[in-house]
């Protein structure tokens, strides 16, 4: 009975770690892409459409 009851306890808490560990992934994901959406914005801006450095304009 208790070897089952730590073994579930067990389970969830590696449950938890994975969960943790997901969120973590996920906001870096989103801080790369609004960092991305930056440069991308900035080279718009600057006439280079294709992120090369080379204005087509």
């Amino acid at each position: 009975m208790m070897s089952e009851l730590q073994s579930k306890i067990e389970s969830l808490l590696d449950k938890r770690c994975i969960l943790e560990a997901l969120r973590i992934l996920r906001t870096w994901v989103e801080d790369e892409a609004k960092s991305g959406q930056g440069r991308a914005k900035v080279l718009e801006e600057a006439g280079d459409k294709d992120g090369n450095g080379i204005d087509h304009s």
